[in-house]
């Protein structure tokens, strides 16, 4: 870090803080702070109130990922936001969810907002599914928004909550599907939602799977 000020009681500032090889991160990830404010409430998990202002995660590979927001008394309020997210750098932290999916393609105009606590997190916003493959089938040009929440049972996280598509294209062997508004309803496993699709299918010469990377 560049400058850091006060003490954990009255509360520290830290300048220009700079963090290698955050362990949830691809290798080569680096996380900057433009200011990170900090207050020791009482001894405990949820003691610590912290502020982050323009904190940019950095992988090499990938658009930044820019997080501001609080800690405050147990419970979250964080803004993220990025232009384009591979799906492949989340594999280290969805590792702790139930039946986690092999995340592939590419989110675009992600715009999140994680609220709730540690032991229920919540996760509000949009995106737009640049690609996702999965099973034979791609999700592509779909525009996604909801809210879901995380409930841990027997050491692993649980997945709850809606999620929406408005519009986009589903393409699967002999088939491609224009979607119109849809739902997807978790109740624990991400794997198993309960769908609500609509859209007009269209037959497809030929064979094959859908691809996508």
């Amino acid at each position: 870090y560049e400058r850091l000020e006060g003490s954990l009681i009255r509360g520290v500032r830290v300048f220009h803080m700079e963090v290698r090889r955050p362990v949830i991160f691809r290798p080569g990830t680096v996380v900057r702070i433009q200011e990170l404010n900090m207050r020791l409430v009482r001894f405990s998990i949820d003691g610590l109130d912290v502020t982050l202002i323009n904190a940019r995660v950095l992988d090499p590979k990938a658009d930044p990922v820019v997080v501001e927001g609080a800690f405050t008394g147990g419970y979250y309020n964080l803004n993220t936001y990025t232009s384009s997210l591979q799906l492949d750098v989340l594999r280290q932290v969805i590792k702790h969810f139930r039946n986690p999916p092999a995340l592939r393609g590419e989110l675009k105009a992600v715009d999140l907002v994680l609220t709730g606590n540690f032991s229920r997190p919540v996760l509000k916003g949009s995106f737009v599914v640049g690609h996702i493959p999965q099973n034979g089938f791609l999700l592509r040009d779909a525009r996604v928004d909801g809210d879901l929440y995380f409930m841990r049972s027997g050491g692993l996280w649980g997945t709850y909550g809606r999620l929406f598509i408005h519009g986009g294209w589903l393409k699967a062997p002999r088939t491609v599907v224009r979607l119109g508004e849809c739902a997807l309803a978790f109740d624990g496993d991400p794997m198993d939602p309960q769908l609500d699709i609509r859209g007009t299918a269209h037959a497809q010469q030929g064979g094959g799977g859908a691809q996508g990377g």
